[in-house]
């Protein structure tokens, strides 16, 4: 499959190889308050063993809600951040049922070569059920215009078509990349979804209790996992990263710390991994990600229909960075 200008993977692997982005974030391993512990005995120990939180619990009791929870994060690769992510997920009983995701590269320009004025554009991608709808410029571009973008007479006829000199700024298909063409560059773990999380914390090497995060305590669990472990549970990471486009990419280990509250929801999640095995230097990325508003009554809206070109699925698989 062919790859952005010689891609957005490539592009933009020199310049995170090398990052040159001005922009700071706090740094995701910063020391966290601690509370004073009191001395231990037998019984305090039995009392925080049965008043740990249950994180797949409490996420599940989200899902069953149909509730909302909206996510902010930031991907650093040597303490400077490359890349943001905003998001807003819509739940219900079978897990993500919609999402609204912006991404944005912060890298300068002229790092990243021929694409320097698309990739710094914000891109933004909304999934309802398996209706994807991409404003990517970044996608845009290596997307066919001078032929019907939906076969007349094939599986996708009644999607319709025409060429993107239409000049409507958002592409519709079925089953597109989750959180779009950057989607690689955010956060690869979903603690949205109960087995994710409950892979996750399988993988769990240490737990602490007691850390204060944003002034309110929080039980801490650190651990390691690989992504083709996570990849076999979370629809999330197949609809992000597919394996089949990069299969090496398996092996990849993501160490990972999870914050959750009193209520056993999911506050924060610091994931850090190499892209080694994507072809984008072996620095690692570090993403930490902020969730809030689990309870929030969320509504996710498409684009309006004069807004949108709908684009057989094929075609957006050839224009992928990932080759998708």
């Amino acid at each position: 499959m062919r790859r952005l200008t010689a891609g957005l993977a490539c592009a933009a692997a020199a310049a995170l190889i090398t990052p040159t982005a001005a922009a700071a974030y706090a740094d995701a391993d910063r020391p966290e308050t601690k509370q004073a512990a009191p001395q231990a005995t037998a019984k305090n120990a039995k009392k925080s063993k049965n008043t740990t939180p249950d994180p797949v619990a409490a996420v599940g009791k989200r899902l069953a809600a149909g509730a909302g929870v909206t996510y902010r994060s930031a991907t650093t690769v040597q303490g400077t951040v490359v890349a943001t992510t905003s998001a807003t997920f819509r739940l219900d009983r079978s897990g993500l049922a919609a999402s609204d995701v912006t991404s944005r590269l912060t890298v300068k320009p002229a790092a990243l070569g021929e694409d320097a004025g698309l990739a710094v554009r914000p891109e933004r991608t909304i999934k309802i059920g398996d209706v994807t709808y991409l404003n990517s410029p970044l996608l845009r571009k290596n997307l066919p215009t001078d032929r019907p973008l939906v076969e007349e007479n094939g599986p996708e006829a009644a999607l319709l078509t025409g060429p993107l000199t239409s000049g409507r700024a958002w592409i519709e298909t079925r089953n597109g990349p989750v959180a779009g063409a950057l989607g690689v560059f955010g956060q690869l773990v979903n603690p949205a979804e109960p087995g994710t999380l409950k892979a996750l914390l399988a993988t769990t090497k240490s737990t602490r209790s007691g850390v204060v995060l944003d002034g309110a305590k929080t039980t801490v669990y650190r651990g390691t996992a690989t992504i083709g472990r996570l990849h076999k549970v979370s629809p999330w990471l197949r609809a992000t990263l597919p394996l089949k486009s990069a299969p090496k990419a398996a092996n990849t280990a993501i160490d990972w710390t999870l914050y959750v509250g009193k209520d056993g929801l999911p506050v924060r999640l610091v994931t850090s991994w190499s892209p080694a095995a994507l072809g984008m230097g072996s620095q690692k990325f570090t993403v930490d990600s902020r969730f809030t508003s689990w309870t929030a009554n969320v509504r996710v809206k498409p684009p309006a229909d004069d807004q949108i070109v709908q684009v057989d699925p094929r075609h957006l698989t050839a224009a992928s960075p990932l080759g998708r």
